[in-house]
């Protein structure tokens, strides 16, 4: 079933109610994004104390996403979603009591951010490989819908956390966080999940390096997740945060911009990606192709153009040019993988895709900031764009690698009954 056909999943109302769950955790964790280092910032003053503590979560996303990739699908959505759950609700506890004394140990801050962020990667792994399992009519556009509403918390989750900090403080968003952990547990138990259909996948073999092995020839060259990999790894780079505030910088330095404009500016550009994505999920007509060379190509001129010199306004254009085509992009390509690999390979595809687009979207906000020594904003927004395009050339150089449009299984069929002989 290719993504033009399938269904929508919003008229499952068991997809309602697993969605709900999934944003009411999401924006939790968009309150606790927001207070905790601003929190740590109020106790310690020191900035660098506070960046260590935010790249806790990336680095834990990004390092353990091919591992629990193997654990899920050798063993199936159980042995990770409700312990993941739980690892996380008792950390944030624990951190939330530690606070009611005043000012805790940094070391512990630390620690349980990172036993809160090893819960979360846990629990999601868990939760998406059983995507195919639990809505098997639409598992690429359940996955969009997903993507979309994730991305909507993290917008609106920062925003409520700005609307209740007054009332509540930082510590008061910490505990209504923990409560959000309570949510998916909840939908868990209602019998919203995949356990019963997740039997029939638990095909990956006992050995983690040979599970590895059979992962990886979903990326196999000239295969379809293959050549989608290989155009958006140098696209992670520029799809990071460190793009944003490069975009804060130049519109403040160089522009000469009001805080409240480049507020404004940044709000128009997340609308547009927001609904960039949402069209994308909910009206899955584009091919795969189109999308990701057309959306790497419109990037790149959008990263330009603010390179150009313009004003404000056309800079805030081009931006939101450059969300849109991000988000179009990401989430067309986790409908793909989701509709393409076969359900026994989803949890090791997805956690090496986010193994190879994490590693360089953590590596470049540091990156950016090593350029800025030696080149202007405006310059390294050229910078950003060639490294954008790089994949579009690579393509035209390989022109078989366009064909990978048509439909493939992203590993061969008999790849699951060879493994388990291992």
């Amino acid at each position: 079933m290719s993504l033009q056909t399938e269904p929508s999943p919003w008229r499952d109302s068991r997809f309602r109610v697993f969605a709900a769950g999934n944003l009411a955790n999401n924006l939790g964790e968009g309150m606790y994004g927001f207070a905790l280092p601003l929190l740590v910032l109020s106790y310690t003053g020191s900035l660098a104390t506070m960046a260590l503590l935010v790249a806790v979560s990336p680095l834990v996303i990004t390092v353990a996403g091919p591992f629990l990739g193997h654990v899920v699908d050798r063993y199936g959505s159980r042995v990770l979603v409700v312990p993941g759950l739980l690892l996380q609700l008792g950390a944030s506890l624990a951190l939330n009591f530690a606070l009611l004394g005043g000012p805790a140990p940094v070391w512990s801050l630390y620690v349980a951010e990172a036993l809160v962020q090893i819960g979360a990667v846990s629990y999601r792994a868990g939760w998406l490989a059983g995507i195919p399992a639990m809505f098997p009519d639409s598992t690429g556009r359940s996955r969009g819908s997903l993507t979309v509403l994730f991305q909507t918390s993290l917008i609106l989750g920062p925003a409520l956390a700005s609307l209740l900090v007054g009332p509540l403080g930082y510590t008061g968003l910490l505990w209504l966080n923990s409560a959000t952990f309570l949510a998916p547990l909840v939908v868990w138990f209602l019998g919203v999940n995949p356990v019963a259909g997740q039997k029939r996948y638990q095909s990956a073999p006992v050995s983690f390096v040979a599970s590895l092995r059979a992962g990886l020839r979903i990326f196999s060259r000239g295969e379809k997740m293959g050549t989608l990999l290989l155009l958006m790894v140098p696209a992670s780079f520029t799809f990071s945060t460190g793009t944003t505030a490069l975009f804060v910088f130049l519109a403040r330095d160089v522009l000469d911009a009001s805080p409240s404009s480049i507020g404004v500016a940044l709000a128009v550009a997340n609308v547009g990606g927001l609904t960039g994505a949402l069209i994308t999920a909910e009206i899955p007509r584009w091919k795969i192709r189109t999308v990701t060379v057309l959306g790497l190509a419109s990037a790149g001129g959008g990263l330009l153009l603010i390179a150009s010199g313009a004003g404000l306004v056309a800079a805030t254009a081009a931006l939101t040019v450059f969300f849109v085509c991000e988000n179009v992009i990401a989430v067309a390509t986790e409908m793909e993988m989701f509709s393409s690999v076969p359900p026994e390979l989803i949890g090791r595809a997805t956690g090496m895709w986010r193994l190879a687009t994490g590693l360089p979207t953590a590596a470049a906000p540091s990156a950016i900031a090593v350029l800025g020594g030696f080149l202007g904003p405006r310059a390294i927004f050229v910078v950003l764009a060639a490294v954008t395009v790089v994949p579009l050339a690579w393509l035209l150089g390989h022109r078989s690698a366009l064909r990978y449009e048509s439909p493939d299984s992203g590993a061969p069929a008999e790849s699951a009954v060879s493994d388990n002989s291992v």
